[in-house]
């Protein structure tokens, strides 16, 4: 067993239920020898990574581990929320949900929940689509600059069905009207039969943008429905985006050099 196996089961010993633990008490929660233990959390005190409180001799998580955990937290909350949003569309509306996020010129699905319709698109997490040809890509490239798009096709934009844009013309004439309407739709695009209605949230303070979306058979969707979904999915995107300080201003591209203050 490595001392980071070792020290990692220190650390899952505490809780909310204990926040401060003696020795007696990690040497009862690991079942390991008391003299090991004793050396083992001296290491993680020394290296930042527990103190001892002053009265006691109890061990706690120390600053270090509590700030790691904070960004993790703030990185982690726009998905919970994103996520549990997209769970209530799921059960209100019966069809499959998806938060995703962009990577390059693919869109990547974090969390799903499948629907409960008799005729209900699969979920799969993990699996890559081309952004360019579907709803959820082309709602997170709205939120970056016409320079940031052009520059991720610069090669071009590929269709993999005659329904995607072609061209980057194209695509920007599709990523427009997302910017204008709010949400973005795809049918028959990348998935033959599939109709996709998403939304994008951005949290500001992490550059981070991901997208809500609600997938369908395309052939089983009435026109009030469709119209129902758009209307709850910006209704719950508007919460989000409130909740985030997300105020429409495009993602930073951390490709390009910053300017230095003398413009150059």
């Amino acid at each position: 067993m490595t001392i980071l196996h070792s020290a990692s089961q220190v650390l899952r010993c505490f809780s909310d239920e204990r926040p401060e633990l003696t020795l007696t008490d990690i040497v009862a929660l690991r079942g390991a020898p008391k003299s090991s233990t004793s050396r083992l959390l001296n290491a993680m005190r020394d290296a930042g990574f527990l103190e001892v409180s002053k009265v006691g001799r109890k061990y706690r998580p120390a600053p270090l581990l509590i700030h790691l955990a904070q960004i993790n937290k703030v990185d982690m909350s726009l998905l919970a929320r994103a996520d549990a949003a997209v769970s209530e569309l799921v059960e209100e509306t019966g069809h499959t949900g998806y938060v995703s996020a962009l990577d390059h010129q693919d869109v990547i699905g974090l969390t799903g929940h499948e629907g409960r319709q008799v005729l209900r698109v699969a979920t799969v997490i993990g699996r890559r689509l081309q952004a360019s040809a579907s709803a959820t890509g082309r709602a997170l490239l709205s939120r970056m600059d016409d320079r940031a798009i052009e520059a991720l096709y610069h090669k071009g934009v590929e269709a993999p069905t005659e329904r995607a844009p072609a061209t980057l013309d194209e695509l920007m004439t599709r990523i427009n009207q997302v910017r204008q309407s709010g949400h973005s739709e795809a049918y028959d695009e990348t998935n033959h039969g599939v109709g996709a209605i998403a939304t994008v949230v951005v949290d500001p303070a992490k550059n981070l943008a991901l997208s809500l979306c609600i997938a369908f058979p395309a052939a089983t969707i009435s026109q009030q429905e469709r119209e129902h979904i758009i209307a709850r999915m910006k209704e719950m995107t508007s919460r989000l985006q409130r909740q985030f300080n997300d105020h429409g201003q495009p993602l930073i591209d951390r490709a390009r050099p910053k300017k230095s203050q003398s413009g150059v």
